[in-house]
Formats: C-alpha cells, structure tokens, sequence
C-alpha cells in the first residue's frame, strides 16, 4: 500500500463509512436514525463530531493515568508507522459517557492492542462497574462473555498486536455478532440481555468494582459507538478503512508450513520450492522446536535441503 496523509484521504475514507453507515439504516423511521459518535485519540478524547457523548479517563487498582503516546501500529495482516494512541496502564480505561444513546441495540467498534493481558482483561463493562458481567479477553487468547464462558471457534488473541473488535446487538432478536478485523468471528444469543446498557456509562477496559483488578493494559487508537447494529458490510467496510486512516501500511504475510506453502491470509501469495545444484526436493515434516529459550513440542515444518530454499 502506498503511504496515505492521516489528515486527508484516511479520514475521507473513514467518513466515507460513516455516509455507507447511515444508508443501511435509512429504511428505518426518523425518529430511529442512528448515531454514530467517532473518537480517534488524536491526542485527545474529543469526538470527531460534536456530540454530547463524551470520553473521560478512570482509573482504579492504584493505575497511574494514561497517556496520549506515538504507537507503531502491527495487526494480524499489515504493519504501519506510529500513530497516536491513548496508553492506558494496568486498572485503567476510558468511560463512555451515553447519554441515553447505547442501550440493548449497538454496535461498538474499538481499535485495541493489549500489551499486558491478565486472566481476566475487560474490553466492556456495560453495568457502570456494578457487575463482574460484561466482555473479556483473557490470557489464554479467548474471547470471553462473562458468566457464560469463551466464545467463539479459536483464541486468537495474543500481546502487542492490534485488532479490530466490533460488537453488534439486535434490540429485536437479542443476536449478538463480534467480528475481528471485520470477519465474523462467532455469534451469541443474548436472551438474558446480559450485555446491555440502561442508558448509564460504558466502562472500556477497566475493570468493575464487584471484583476489581482484572484489567490488562495498552493501546486505544479508535472507539465507535453506534446506537444501531451495523451489517456486516459495514464491518468489512470500516476494517478496509483502517489501514487508510492510519497511513503508510503494508501488508504482512504469515507462513506456518502446515503441510502447504499457502499463507494463512486469504490474499496471501503463495511460495514455490526451488532447488540447485543436483538438490532433492524438500519435504514437510513435523519437527522438534528447540530455541535458545527453551524446547517445546513438536511442529509442521518445511525441510529443506542443501541446495533447496522457497522463493516468495
């Protein structure tokens, strides 16, 4: 990808979902319109357009306060430059203050990378930190619904790298939907409207007062908050549009030689033996892992020979 200017095209892109985002809904009454509000921690906590929903830092667990800092921003799938984030230490986050906007329809978008995770992380707290309910990520690289338990087919979740995470409510249905970068990840039937707001504050990242403590720390470089749930169009819409806001990305390809030279990304190209010099060809094998720090099981691996490599 070539560089994009953050202040100019990356933000056209991402007001550009917001347009996308107000047409799915403008079959539905006036009255209902939705409302998204955009916070992109440039340095502060004000919202891209005036609203009277507003951010503000809390902390707890004796958390010193966070800071506006230059991250470099690695996802699953690209790397960029640093950007501006909101560094929030271990026992603090960010209060959503939703006046009467958020209540059992939504969808909430929020750019994170977790740099230390506990057992138990909180993501949201949709109780004002009244209750331990609410959503985690937990150590193991789970995503976990609070008291129901992990959800979803796999834990991909791991330290210092970023991910979209985008939660969606159906008022009518109690369906919730969670993608991760703009995938659909899993969805959860929420018939006891555990995760649901009464119109109070939304906690983000800090952990409630029940049984406090379980919070990790990191990096916040986008928050949305919609009081409708967004398709999944626009899911895949707002995740294409994060590489331009940020700016001066490139993708990153990962090869784990599960028995295949394909990458594990989709758009992924895929790598090709070559040998010289009278070499065998190589063959995939499961191996011993044995590194400086430690051994540890064994894995898929590509065994190359003397005279033989992969070509990307």
């Amino acid at each position: 990808m070539k560089k994009i200017d953050l202040n100019s095209r990356g933000l056209t892109v991402l007001k550009l979902w917001l347009v996308v985002l107000m047409a799915v809904f403008s079959t539905q009454v006036v009255s209902a319109q939705p409302e998204p509000r955009i916070f992109d921690f440039a340095g502060n906590f004000d919202p891209r357009d005036p609203a009277p929903q507003n951010l503000t830092e809390v902390t707890s667990c004796e958390a010193g306060p966070g800071s506006f800092v230059e991250d470099a921003i690695t996802t699953r799938t690209f790397s960029c430059g640093s950007a501006t984030t909101f560094a929030f230490n271990e026992g603090g986050g960010i209060a959503y203050s939703n006046t009467n906007h958020v209540r059992d329809e939504y969808s909430i978008h929020v750019f994170v990378k977790f740099s230390k995770l506990s057992s138990y992380t909180r993501v949201i707290d949709f109780s004002n930190s009244l209750t331990d309910a609410g959503i985690y990520v937990r150590s193991s690289g789970w995503l976990n619904f609070y008291p129901t338990g992990n959800i979803g087919p796999e834990a991909p979740f791991v330290e210092n790298t970023y991910y979209l995470l985008s939660f969606t409510r159906n008022g009518s249905t109690k369906e919730m939907k969670v993608y991760v970068d703009g995938e659909l990840y899993t969805t959860y039937q929420d018939n006891d409207d555990t995760y649901v707001s009464d119109g109070s504050p939304l906690i983000f990242f800090r952990d409630d007062n029940l049984v406090p403590c379980e919070d990790g720390e990191g990096n916040v470089r986008l928050l949305v908050v919609n009081d409708a749930f967004d398709d999944d169009e626009s899911v895949a819409e707002l995740w294409d549009g994060i590489s331009d806001l940020l700016g001066g990305c490139v993708n990153t390809f990962t090869y784990d030689f599960s028995d295949t030279f394909e990458g594990t990304q989709e758009d992924a190209p895929t790598l090709t033996e070559t040998t010289s010099c009278s070499a065998d060809t190589g063959e995939f094998v499961r191996e011993p892992i044995v590194t400086r720090a430690g051994s540890c099981g064994s894995a898929s691996t590509f065994r190359f020979n003397e005279g033989g490599g992969v070509v990307y």
